[in-house]
């Protein structure tokens, strides 16, 4: 007896725990390799391009593989959008960033109780290594660095983040949870939180919702994946137009203090987009 759809009928919980088990496994298989990384910028796209590639890509066809009868069908991999609902899911990612930046704004001023200031400064410090691997990795000297950044950082990234987390887990939620509101939420709560970066888990988690009704109004995992990719590539191009900038470049600020005007209209904007990509949603649920 084979192993596909092995685990199909398995509850919530289960599920839950399998999907824990393999992505926690692909990380312990990948942690060696890790480790040999060079501190150059070419080695930390390999490794990144390594992670994602099995923690990420891997772990998801498997789970999908003994979750369900067929794979690409449960990931949504065969549902395509149109290139009308396309062009509104790249427009919506642009128009929003001014919008995402006053929640940057707003999360980096949050402050914890005293008691927890320990925890305060232990967020305080990853958050600045994170930023400084990130920082080295998308500096890009040549147009060579900028491709090799596009693939890893962002398609490779949106690829495999969208498949884990929309394409497994919201299918998973599922099985015990019938209210899709409920269900894109906590799916995006846990998208923000497995990135360990609490002064950017605000935007993240918009971000993760967003991609979840995209999910859910296109049902093609396409869709957040090309919002993914969109706005991994945009900070990929402006960190490699703008290469001495180490804190916010001009762009960032925009939405934030005084000019929060500007991140209401930006608001305004990505609702006029989601509404146009959400007419399409007959089509694709007679599809």
């Amino acid at each position: 007896m084979g192993i596909k759809a092995y685990f199909k009928n398995t509850s919530f919980s289960g599920q839950l725990a399998i999907a824990f088990f393999v992505f926690l496994s692909t990380n312990i298989l990948i942690a060696p390799f890790m480790l040999l990384a060079g501190k150059d910028a070419t080695s930390l796209r390999l490794m990144m391009f390594i992670s994602q590639l099995g923690t990420f890509v891997f772990s998801s066809f498997f789970l999908a593989y003994l979750f369900s009868d067929n794979a690409l069908t449960y990931l949504k991999f065969r549902s395509g959008i149109s290139w009308k609902v396309a062009i509104y899911i790249v427009l919506s990612m642009i128009v929003v960033l001014p919008f995402l930046n006053f929640t940057v704004w707003v999360n980096e001023a949050m402050k914890l109780p005293e008691w927890m200031k320990p925890l305060e400064e232990w967020m305080v410090e990853a958050e600045k290594m994170a930023k400084e691997l990130t920082d080295s990795i998308l500096i890009s000297k040549n147009w060579f660095d900028l491709v090799q950044n596009l693939i890893v950082v962002a398609l490779m990234a949106a690829l495999g983040e969208e498949l884990l987390f929309r394409g497994v887990l919201q299918n998973v939620f599922e099985k015990k949870i019938r209210n899709q509101h409920i269900i894109i939420w906590t799916v995006a709560i846990l998208f923000s939180a497995i990135h360990l970066q609490f002064y950017g888990f605000i935007p993240r988690m918009l971000m993760g919702a967003y991609f979840g009704y995209l999910l859910y109004y296109t049902r093609s995992i396409w869709a957040p994946i090309l919002a993914h990719l969109t706005n991994n590539a945009f900070v990929i191009l402006v960190t490699y137009k703008y290469p001495e900038n180490s804190g916010r470049t001009d762009f960032d600020t925009i939405g934030i203090g005084q000019y929060w005007w500007i991140a209401l209209i930006s608001l305004i904007f990505w609702a006029f987009f989601m509404l146009k990509i959400v007419k399409f949603r007959r089509f694709y649920v007679n599809t």
